[in-house]
């Protein structure tokens, strides 16, 4: 299958900073643009979300939880409606200023399935390359639920992209 997925935008706000602690809450919004019935769910999806990030200096980490609720506010009649929440747990660790590595566990609760639930699994590898460029290699594995939205039975991602602000 090849052509043009949804359309996603995130955007978020820094409610709260300590050195202990940040919280940022947003969301997300998806506008189906897919070129093909597979690449996209034909919804328009709005996504709010909480998430906080938990400096762990010792290990040269950062602890970040995020909750999210995703529903469709319209699009395609015909397709299926969305509704689910995503639990999401991250720890990155910056290895130096050049290397990365972040694991993830993503717990998915289908709404419109009466709450079936599934999770995955992933790893990432990163390197920056001067101070927009970014590569990486992320492997996943499904835990259970690969029926569920956002899972799966394995997946392998490579990827680079372009940082507009580097903090």
């Amino acid at each position: 299958m090849f052509g043009l997925n949804d359309l996603f935008l995130r955007t978020g706000w820094r409610v709260y900073k300590s050195p202990d602690f940040n919280i940022l809450v947003g969301g997300d919004a998806i506008f189906p643009t897919a070129t093909d019935t597979q690449l996209g769910r034909g919804k328009y999806e709005i996504g709010p979300g909480i998430a906080a990030f938990i400096p762990i200096p010792s290990i040269k980490s950062t602890l970040q939880p995020l909750f999210q609720h995703f529903v469709s506010v319209g699009g395609d009649p015909s397709r299926p409606d969305v509704d689910y929440s995503k639990l999401e747990l991250q720890l990155n660790t910056l290895w130096s200023k050049e290397w990365w590595t972040l694991l993830e566990g993503d717990l998915n609760v289908d709404w419109t399935r009466g709450a079936k639930t599934g999770a995955v699994f992933e790893g990432e590898v990163g390197r920056r390359f001067g101070p927009h460029w970014r590569a990486w290699v992320r492997p996943g594995v499904g835990l259970w639920g690969q029926d569920v939205r956002g899972g799966y039975d394995w997946s392998a991602q490579v990827g680079i992209r372009y940082m507009f602000y580097v903090y």
